[in-house]
């Protein structure tokens, strides 16, 4: 091997080891929510924006998909609309949509999600870094997870419990 090749190798795989590293450290803790308004892009907001910007809570819930008590932190889902939506809110826009990083979309009614109990979870205080998956399909619900804290706030009655949210846009309803 050539001292030139030889040096590529090294450069190559310090880059690797520093990409890596760079993720472990911090990077994913950088996980965004895009916020749109009729489908157009609004404005990105930071996991570290969220927890500077809006009170961090621990939560205690039942969980409908696991059947079992789960424990998350999170932040507020009404404070989160109003801090990016504010008077928007109170406008004809009815309906939220909240899209998946696989692009599965799931709607909620603006009456139920300014409802006192809605948070979008960020950490799963149950795991070490990661998220218990949720469903049969064993699905991934990270990074970003509606969850409700009342027994009736279902998905039957109206309350959506989407995880893995990477956009969340407000809209008119058809």
């Amino acid at each position: 091997m050539s001292l030139n090749s030889f040096t590529k190798t090294k450069a190559f795989f310090l880059f690797i080891f520093l990409t890596l590293g760079c993720w472990r450290s911090g990077w994913a803790d950088e996980a965004s929510i895009i916020f749109k308004l009729d489908q157009h892009d609004l404005t990105t907001v930071t996991l570290s924006e969220l927890r500077t910007k809006l009170p961090v809570t621990d939560l205690h819930i039942d969980h409908p998909f696991l059947r079992k008590e789960k424990n998350y932190r999170a932040v507020a889902l009404k404070a989160l609309l109003e801090m990016v939506y504010g008077e928007r809110l109170k406008g004809v826009h009815q309906q939220v949509i909240f899209k998946a990083t696989d692009g599965y979309e799931a709607s909620g009614d603006i009456g139920h999600l300014l409802q006192e109990g809605g948070y979008i979870a960020f950490a799963d205080l149950d795991r070490q870094g990661e998220w218990e998956p949720v469903t049969k399909m064993q699905a991934d619900p990270s990074p970003y997870f509606l969850v409700w804290t009342a027994h009736d706030q279902t998905i039957g009655k109206g309350y959506p419990w989407p995880w893995a949210i990477s956009s969340i846009d407000l809209r008119t309803k058809p």
